[in-house]
């Protein structure tokens, strides 16, 4: 909604597709940004609805199928734009997130990013994509055992947990770096005194369901290192 500067979503039964046809072919002329933005706003759903508080075992089990399948796509896309596999992989991770997503909801990251696309015209998936490993350290403390869950699947060789927690971390900010997308909002311009205009259009059922409550003061203290 232009007008009023925010994202809302549209809602409806009527909107459930007979059947959906995933073909990958269709993603093939996707350039490098797309396919990263896009990407990452799939592994964003599916790592949120992972650790999110309304999460459940079949989610859970949805969830790390398809970072299974995301998390090796990415890294193969980055050195071959066109490998069909990969782009097959990603997108069958992309529908298990919306799976995941309308059953189990999403947390903090998806909680900030329509904001920063409403007021500012970033994109959603590059939004999501730099939001997601600040929001991964946010949630750490309530997330540590899931987050070594991911982390196992990119470092199976190890076994302890908080190593396993940073691996998790460590991964989503190497494909970030990979593909040449910001570490914050900075090249944004946007003021810090834009914060509270910023919160006041996160507070969605996305950041209701984050696994750690966020007060008003600590979202702030969140935008403040990343603007």
């Amino acid at each position: 909604a232009p007008s009023i500067q925010y994202k809302k979503s549209f809602r409806s039964p009527h909107l459930f597709p007979t059947l959906a046809v995933l073909d990958a072919e269709l993603t093939l002329p996707l350039s490098r940004q797309q396919t990263a933005y896009s990407g990452m706003d799939a592994i964003t759903q599916l790592i949120e609805s992972f650790i999110t508080k309304n999460a459940s075992p079949l989610t859970d089990a949805l969830a790390l199928a398809g970072l299974r399948l995301a998390l090796p796509a990415m890294r193969r896309l980055i050195t071959d734009l066109h490998d069909l596999e990969a782009r097959e992989h990603l997108l069958l991770a992309s529908t298990l997130s919306g799976i995941t997503l309308a059953n189990a909801g999403l947390g903090m990251a998806h909680g900030f990013a329509p904001a920063f696309g409403a007021l500012y015209g970033v994109p959603h998936g590059m939004a999501c994509a730099i939001l997601l490993p600040h929001a991964m350290r946010f949630n750490q403390p309530a997330a540590e055992a899931k987050f070594a869950a991911i982390g196992a699947l990119v470092d199976p060789a190890e076994t302890h947990p908080p190593r396993l927690a940073q691996a998790a971390i460590a991964a989503i900010q190497e494909i970030n770096d990979t593909f040449q997308i910001p570490r914050d909002f900075q090249e944004f311009q946007i003021p810090q005194n834009e914060k509270p205009a910023i919160l006041d259009r996160s507070r969605g059922n996305s950041m209701n369901g984050n696994p750690i409550p966020v007060r008003d003061d600590e979202a702030l203290a969140f935008l403040e290192k990343i603007l």
